[in-house]
């Protein structure tokens, strides 16, 4: 696991966040570690670290290294932001079981994204994940034949392409409240 060393002034967590278990490395009493993917190589994840005294967000990059911030502690910020806690009367082992999955990073990120946002296209997709519309479409069709997501019978239109594109949702749909 990478070394992470506390710098400058950092980010800080909102009080009571609501961080999904699939996003935590590790948890004791002084801190929480998050893998964080890159939105540039999927092959990279970074390392936050949450220390609890006072709720700072540091991050393992050279950019946060060099200038105490980064977009991936941005980028974090703005997902935790959507994710809303969990709906009562759904036990813990419940939603631990629907997370466990035989899946890779980047089909992850996708239905992780889906979840949180609920029905989107592969563009809306694209831009809320920071990655090129190609990175996405291959996920989505991966995840599509592994059952894990299906196309809606509805269509919109793009207005960049000018086409009418597919809107994909996870299957058992939106789990945000």
């Amino acid at each position: 696991m990478p070394q992470l060393e506390v710098l400058g002034n950092p980010l800080n967590l909102p009080s009571n966040p609501n961080i999904p278990k699939r996003w935590i490395i590790s948890e004791n009493d002084a801190e929480i570690r998050i893998a964080w993917p890159s939105s540039t190589d999927s092959s990279k994840e970074y390392t936050l670290l949450v220390l609890k005294l006072d709720n700072s967000i540091h991050c393992n990059c050279k950019g946060y290294q060099h200038h105490f911030h980064c977009k991936h502690i941005r980028r974090f910020l703005e997902a935790i932001k959507e994710v809303k806690k969990p709906k009562k009367g759904v036990s813990d082992t419940s939603r631990e079981s629907y997370h466990k999955t035989d899946i890779n990073k980047g089909q992850s990120a996708v239905l992780a994204t889906l979840q949180l946002l609920g029905p989107a296209t592969g563009r809306e997709l694209a831009r809320n994940l920071g990655w090129s519309i190609n990175r996405v479409t291959g996920r989505v069709r991966e995840l599509v034949e592994a059952g894990k997501v299906e196309e809606q019978s509805e269509k919109t239109f793009d207005k960049e392409t000018k086409r009418s594109v597919s809107i994909w949702q996870a299957v058992g749909g939106y789990h945000g409240d």
